[in-house]
């Protein structure tokens, strides 16, 4: 068995995901209580795109040893990867509770909530970010959005302004004229407009993922994933380019 084991490892670090399953699955079957041996299976099996196969193993082990904020969060994923919404954010509670400190736990929670439009609990957990990053704008700005679905303007436009306070240079002001352009379905028009505002204000990385989605638009998917990861790489934690670019 620890030979098996040895050889699917190996295999996952060598993203060898099939034969990864298939020796930690001998590891497995020969030693059924070798919880190592099985997380390192749910992680093959995520990794060849088998959810449910990755959550079975999870749950055994959690079966077994109850109580550990990381495996409820990986069950959440695969509960996530399998449209399961409710089961995941049951999980990502579960890890909150066992760890109030589980970030990427409260990242996806929130994250859920919103597809389920219960934009009440990912508040909550986007107030417990803000006082874990208070310098990060981002949460700020994901606040704004959740308030404003909420149809709570006031307290959107409050943390808009503390966003902008916070990392001014990080927003530019829409260009009348490529609006226009874009209403009048004008693409290469405004991408031309929008690359002259470009040469003329670097430093703006909303401007880059404006000019990618007019590029994603007319189907020039290359030329826009360029522009998303041109306003990631200006500024790592812009939460809309990082996720135009997923």
């Amino acid at each position: 068995a620890e030979l098996q084991f040895h050889c699917g490892v190996a295999s996952l670090h060598a993203a060898k995901f099939d034969d990864a399953v298939e020796y930690l699955e001998r590891a497995c079957a020969v030693k059924s209580n070798w919880h190592v041996a099985r997380l390192a299976l749910a992680a093959a099996h995520e990794s060849v795109g088998h959810p449910a196969e990755a959550l079975a193993q999870l749950a055994t082990v959690n079966d077994a040893k109850p109580g550990q904020s990381p495996i409820l969060l990986a069950m959440g994923f695969c509960c996530e990867r399998l449209n399961d919404a409710p089961h995941a954010m049951e999980m990502y509670r579960g890890a909150i509770e066992i760890d109030p400190t589980a970030i990427q736990a409260r990242q996806r929670l929130a994250a859920a909530a919103v597809a389920q439009g219960e934009f009440t609990e990912a508040v909550e957990q986007y107030k417990y970010l803000r006082e874990f990053y208070p310098e990060a704008g981002w949460v700020l700005s994901s606040l704004g959005h959740l308030y404003y679905k909420m149809k709570d303007p006031g307290a959107a436009i409050d943390a808009f302004e503390m966003a902008l306070a916070m990392d001014p240079e990080n927003w530019s002001l829409m260009d009348d004229e490529v609006e226009i352009l874009l209403e009048e379905g004008r693409y290469h028009e405004a991408i031309v407009r929008l690359k002259q505002l470009i040469e003329q204000q670097p430093g703006f990385p909303d401007l880059l993922v404006r000019l990618g989605d007019v590029y994603a638009n007319i189907g020039e998917d290359d030329q826009a994933m360029a522009c998303y990861a041109g306003a990631v790489e200006m500024q790592p934690d812009y939460v809309e380019a990082v996720i135009k670019s997923g």
